[in-house]
């Protein structure tokens, strides 16, 4: 027997995918080599977005190293 769309099986489901994918999103905050402001978040996720760019289409990923000002 099939289920409807919304129910609670899908819902259920759907919850578990956003608090995955939520947990997965504070997890590269935390491994960000950068400080923790509004402007080094951003530089981090473009880096990271930049490199998965890279490698979906089969290239190297190029990692600039961080300067941390130490």
């Amino acid at each position: 027997m099939f289920k409807r769309a919304g129910s609670s099986d899908t819902n259920g489901l759907l919850a578990k995918a956003a608090e995955r994918f939520l947990r997965r999103q504070v997890e590269l905050e935390d491994a960000s080599p950068f400080g923790a402001t509004p402007a080094a978040r951003a530089e981090h996720a473009a880096r990271l977005s930049e490199a998965q760019v890279a490698l979906r289409e089969g290239r190297p990923a190029r990692m600039i190293p961080v300067e941390t000002g130490a």
